[in-house]
């Protein structure tokens, strides 16, 4: 039983990854700076994790060998007219194509859960060059999903996400930072009611050259209480990660910029 809990906690981390990935959980420099109205941008990342083991709160270690991949497609539109000529704002959609695996046998392929939503721009100084915007989601369950199988690439729930980011770009020095409460309900067809969790990430980050910027970042989530199984709380379910890393970003034209980011073990 303490070994199955685990697979579904490790399973629903990866889809957790794998359709947060897109916001706060990859977090580039000038990801919270605004655009001109009417404009159009469209962010892709490629994504791979590896969790060769768990280790549950009491020390159980387990071998799991749990492999994700993923393409994420993500178009940003920014309305032509700005909210009462003042707010910029728009709308956007998260599209994930995923590989999930465990143990190199048990393996999913296909469309992640979609989300999308609004956003809005509540402070813009372009002088200061400070940006404060809110970002609203709603994930959908499209994703493919099986009960009977640890590797589903959807969580079969309703979950909303609230953003809040914050942008701040003095001279050749930036910094990003994301927070982010994340609402999950609960699963249709196995009652699992999946924790509310809070996330918060930052990336600190200095252009080296015109085109070439260097950053460090850091992460992290808390769950804030024990999944549900049946109305029944599930122990050793309320997670908490921490991670740091680095970004290296370049432009490779002025609308084109590639980004390489890698997180620590």
């Amino acid at each position: 039983m303490l070994l199955k809990r685990i697979l579904t906690f490790c399973a629903f981390s990866m889809c957790y990854f794998l359709i947060s990935i897109a916001q706060a959980d990859l977090l580039d420099p000038y990801h919270n700076i605004n655009a001109p109205p009417g404009a159009l941008a469209v962010v892709s990342y490629l994504n791979y994790e590896d969790l060769p083991k768990a280790v549950s709160k009491g020390g159980d270690e387990t071998t799991i060998n749990l492999r994700a991949s993923a393409l994420l497609i993500r178009p940003i539109y920014f309305f032509p007219e700005k909210l009462a000529d003042k707010f910029s704002w728009g709308a956007n959609a998260i599209f994930s194509f995923a590989h999930v695996s465990i143990d190199s046998e048990k393996n999913s392929s296909g469309l992640g859960d979609i989300m999308a939503g609004p956003f809005i721009y509540l402070y813009e100084n372009e002088k200061d060059n400070v940006y404060l915007s809110f970002w609203e989601f709603v994930q959908m369950p499209t994703g493919q999903y099986d009960k009977d199988r640890e590797t589903s690439l959807g969580n079969d729930a309703w979950w909303f996400v609230h953003m809040l980011g914050l942008g701040w770009y003095p001279s050749k020095l930036g910094l990003d930072a994301n927070f982010t409460y994340w609402q999950k309900g609960e699963s249709n067809e196995t009652n699992y009611d999946y924790p509310d969790a809070f996330e918060t990430e930052a990336v600190l980050h200095y252009g080296i050259t015109e085109k070439f910027r260097v950053g460090v970042q850091g992460a992290a989530w808390w769950d804030l209480q024990n999944a549900k199984e049946d109305g029944i709380d599930a122990p050793d379910t309320k997670g908490i990660n921490f991670k740091t890393g680095f970004n290296l970003g370049y432009n490779l034209q002025e609308n084109l910029i590639l980004n390489l980011r890698h997180d620590l073990p």
